[in-house]
């Protein structure tokens, strides 16, 4: 069964909390950043990146629902999540494209 789109969303808030606590797991390792990717492949499997999804997954909606729950409380906290949602846009951008 697929995941919500709320479940997808706890779990990269989940994500976020991890690379902001460990130093040592760089978001531009490419296991690290795998996992990231492999839930964008998920929301566009899904359907969400679709126009006609109450959640569109973009990076613009995945910023403004994390305003609500993830505070960029410090410059790092924001570093991150601006690397993870430039990542998140070309992959959708991607993940978009005829074959």
């Amino acid at each position: 069964m697929p995941r919500t789109p709320d479940e997808i969303l706890d779990e990269f808030i989940k994500l976020l909390n991890f690379h902001y606590n460990h130093d040592d797991a760089s978001i531009q390792h490419h296991s690290y950043k795998g996992v990231f990717f492999r839930l964008c492949r998920e929301a566009s499997v899904n359907g969400y990146f679709e126009p006609s999804s109450n959640f569109r997954f973009t990076g613009e909606a995945l910023n403004d629902r994390l305003s609500e729950r993830w505070t960029k409380a410090n410059s790092k906290r924001e570093k991150l999540l601006t690397s993870v949602l430039a990542m998140w846009d070309e992959w959708r951008y991607v993940l978009e494209q005829p074959i």
